[in-house]
């Protein structure tokens, strides 16, 4: 189901996204998911900690939110650990996390669509985030989590 999933979804972004840079950004966003997946089962804590000490890359990073509701880990904004995310929207008045959890907790994975502030142009734009659910090393359930943005 999740290689299904993951090819049904880059063929989906392939058949709306005529940029051939994003499309080979959309890989890197599963792969950062399904690595960040790997290390929440095998060390929980370690991959936690390692992601709130900051990433790399402004339009490339990883978050990770707990069965609560609370985002644990954030890759580019550390300060919304421990903040919950269950009434965020976007600018167009859009509940993504909702339709995020939700999606996560039927299929175990899938893609959510809204504005969101890029970090590297510090603007609104349009994002689209993969997620898939994972069980931690720790016997929690997580949403582990990336996007790029993009222009319509």
């Amino acid at each position: 189901m999740k290689k299904l999933t993951r090819i049904l979804g880059s063929i989906l972004l392939l058949s709306v996204f005529s940029n051939f840079a994003l499309a080979q950004s959309v890989g890197d966003v599963i792969t950062l998911v399904e690595e960040t997946k790997k290390g929440i089962e095998t060390n929980a804590s370690k991959t936690i900690s390692d992601i709130n000490r900051g990433s790399v890359s402004k339009s490339l990073y990883v978050f990770v939110v707990d069965a609560d509701k609370i985002i644990v880990a954030h890759g580019y904004l550390p300060t919304r650990v421990g903040l919950s995310d269950q009434a965020m929207v976007d600018v167009l008045g859009k509940p993504y996390t909702y339709e995020m959890h939700d999606k996560a907790n039927k299929y175990g994975s899938g893609w959510v669509d809204y504005v969101y502030i890029n970090p590297v142009t510090g603007k609104d734009e349009n994002k689209l985030t993969y997620f898939e659910r994972a069980l931690g090393s720790d016997g929690k359930t997580y949403i582990v989590g990336s996007g790029l943005y993009y222009n319509k």
